[in-house]
């Protein structure tokens, strides 16, 4: 991720890079460190989720579920805070492959969301502090995607998930026709995701702004 001229690599190995585009001799590197407990060893420190910048902060997923936020200044990052989410020993990543604990940052940019295998949380960007949690019953497959006031969340039960931004509760489970792999990416009032068969399929969800006394279900791709 690249910021302010700013290039920002976390690796695999538990480090997180800050490289300057033009002095890349002035490389710098932080070396997480593993919160007590989370019972995965090396694998608590990956990071293969995307990073996320918000206004003044760098957040960092790893794949325990672990979630730290870093303020960039000048010449180095300060870290602010770390919260670790979700149970311990839980590798986030799909059953497809995909890493989860990437967090999404809202429109208004004053909350972030992330999907863990066995839940979805939204959090406060500046201090990392939950504002609601919403556990699963069924599995997450896709990191979430925000629609208008709520979120989309991929299940590996073939669903796509519908949650009320402000508070988590559960609106609507729409079928798909398998698991999806990739997405959800967002584009007005259309959702695209990828499929396992190698298609990528195209919804329509303007049908579904309807009133909530009215059935939730999207357009054919």
């Amino acid at each position: 991720m690249a910021l302010d001229g700013i290039l920002y690599i976390g690796t695999t190995r538990g480090n997180l890079w800050r490289v300057p585009l033009q002095a890349l001799a002035r490389a710098t590197r932080i070396v997480l460190e593993a919160p007590p407990g989370r019972g995965l060893g090396q694998a608590s420190l990956e990071v293969r989720a995307p990073l996320l910048a918000t206004s003044n902060r760098i957040l960092v997923a790893t794949m325990d579920g672990t979630l730290r936020g870093f303020e960039p200044r000048p010449f180095r990052l300060v870290h602010s805070w770390t919260s670790t989410l979700g149970p311990p020993g839980v590798y986030q990543m799909s059953s497809q492959g995909c890493a989860l604990a990437g967090p999404v940052l809202a429109p208004e940019g004053n909350r972030i969301y992330l999907a863990l295998r066995d839940r979805v949380l939204a959090l406060d960007p500046e201090d990392g502090q939950v504002a609601w949690e919403r556990p699963l019953e069924e599995l997450a497959e896709t990191p979430p995607a925000c629609w208008r006031d709520t979120l989309l969340v991929g299940l590996q039960t073939s669903r796509l998930l519908v949650l009320d931004r402000s508070n988590g509760e559960p609106l609507a489970t729409w079928e798909l026709p398998g698991p999806p792999t990739a997405g959800p990416e967002i584009w007005g009032d259309q959702v695209t995701l990828g499929f396992a068969d190698g298609m990528i399929r195209c919804y329509d969800l303007s049908a579904s702004a309807k009133a909530s006394s009215d059935p939730w279900q999207p357009d054919s791709p």
